[in-house]
């Protein structure tokens, strides 16, 4: 008798295969469906942290940073893209850059020094007109569109060398008026310098910011150089006592830092977020990088609020910011972790630029009221306010609120900060050299006469 097809018995092995083939389906919609629990879970956490964030007034996206769209008119950017441009066309060789880049003991000239460089000063005068026109805008506006993915690479910071270049030529031209005995434009350089640092930082992210801080940096060396010998007063060359003011009222104000410091913190967050969340389109990967947006964001919780604080950070706050920023490389931290730096470090220089302008304020205070009292030294810091200081500076490393501290009565009297041991250790700072780290010191001594006595 004929067996129909369907009465054929099916071989053993069939079934075993049916049985693969259905417990595989079910594998596959079991892992189908961990997947899609695991991407839903950390789309929430992602969603979550972006909310809490919103709630507090945070910025979390990169069109949060956009800069408002204005008129070239006003904008001193335009005054700092001019003098780039003027300073490339002067085609400066590379013997006067030789001679530019260079530390004067006073901020004197050699007399060899003097020809050379008031021939470039004569021949690059365009770069000093466009930033002395600077100062007098109403805005500072980069006029940037961030990328949405919050990849920087693909953004214009300009060439942060020119800029540099800028500084020096600056720095060159204020070691010159004073070498001459013009303080007041030596005083009008220096404040050149301070808007050119200005400009630069309102690119409000990190490489921008710590390029400004050189260029403040290298102000404050000038100014701190000239002040010993800076003469005041009402003559043609002189600084007025005016000028002097709004040193002391720029060095003094900041609340123009503090608030760029916290939202370029803000920024360096979500820049990081964004740019993780964007590294792969697969939807795959893409809850696992949701969850390291997430784990960068909570990571950076800490350095935001350490952006508010007016003294600086205990120890401990420092070093729980290092082990958040820059964790053990682990599969939970493999991604996120090198897409932001060490935020431990920010807070140092900071308060160390912080405390820098608080004590030449105060030194070029002194100098002020030296000047109208034959050359004397003020007996105590409260003999400066209201007239020569505004308000006395207070110790930014000081725990208790401290205001800075006044030694005249050392051979080298000074101003000097008790730095980050917190502790005042009497004006006690082991370097000799001009140059050297103030603020490795056990206290950052900033000597009242010149650097090179």
């Amino acid at each position: 008798m004929m067996l129909r097809d369907s009465e054929i018995p099916v071989p053993p092995r069939c079934w075993w295969l049916r049985r693969l083939t259905g417990a595989g389906a079910i594998l596959a919609i079991a892992l189908l469906a961990l997947h899609f629990a695991y991407a839903h879970h950390a789309a929430n956490r992602y969603a979550a942290v972006v909310a809490d964030l919103t709630r507090r007034g945070e910025p979390t996206r990169p069109s949060d940073f956009d800069d408002p769209k204005i008129t070239a008119e006003g904008n001193a950017v335009e005054d700092i893209r001019a003098a780039v441009k003027a300073l490339d066309d002067a085609q400066v060789n590379d013997d006067e850059w030789t001679l530019l880049d260079h530390d004067w003991p006073d901020l004197k000239l050699k007399t060899g020094e003097v020809a050379p460089i008031a021939a470039v000063m004569q021949r690059v005068r365009l770069p000093f007109a466009a930033i002395r026109n600077g100062r007098s805008r109403t805005w500072i506006n980069w006029q940037i569109t961030w990328p949405t993915d919050g990849d920087l690479n693909r953004v214009d910071f300009g060439i942060f060398g020119s800029y540099r270049n800028l500084a020096m030529l600056e720095n060159a031209a204020a070691a010159y008026q004073h070498t001459m005995g013009h303080d007041h434009e030596a005083i009008e350089h220096v404040r050149d310098l301070y808007l050119l640092a200005r400009v630069v930082d309102q690119q409000q992210v990190m490489i921008p910011y710590l390029v400004a801080g050189a260029i403040e940096s290298l102000g404050n060396r000038t100014l701190n150089e000239i002040t010993p010998t800076l003469s005041v007063g009402t003559g043609p060359n002189q600084a007025s006592m005016a000028e002097v003011r709004e040193v002391i009222g720029f060095l003094l104000n900041d609340a123009p830092r503090m608030e760029l410091y916290r939202r370029l913190t803000i920024a360096e967050r979500a820049f990081g977020a964004v740019s993780v969340k964007s590294m792969s389109p697969s939807p795959i990967t893409q809850p696992f990088l949701d969850l390291q947006a997430v784990r960068l964001i909570e990571a950076m919780r800490l350095s935001v609020d350490l952006t508010s604080e007016s003294r600086f950070p205990k120890a401990e706050a420092i070093s729980k910011v290092k082990a958040l920023t820059k964790p053990a490389d682990t599969i939970r931290n493999v991604i996120w972790r090198h897409s932001i730096i060490d935020m431990s470090r920010m807070p140092l220089i900071e308060f160390r630029m912080r405390g820098n302008r608080r004590l030449l304020a105060a030194k070029l205070a002194i100098a002020a009221y030296r000047t109208e009292h034959g050359g004397s030294l003020p007996a105590k810091l409260d003999d400066l306010a209201p007239k020569y200081l505004p308000r006395l500076p207070v110790d930014p490393f000081s725990a208790t609120g401290d205001v800075i501290k006044y030694r005249p009565d050392l051979p080298r009297p000074c101003v000097y900060s008790v730095s980050e041991n917190g502790n005042d250790d009497g004006a006690n700072h082991a370097a000799t050299q001009p140059g050297e780290n103030n603020w490795t010191q056990p206290d950052a001594v900033m000597p009242l006469d010149s650097p090179g006595d």
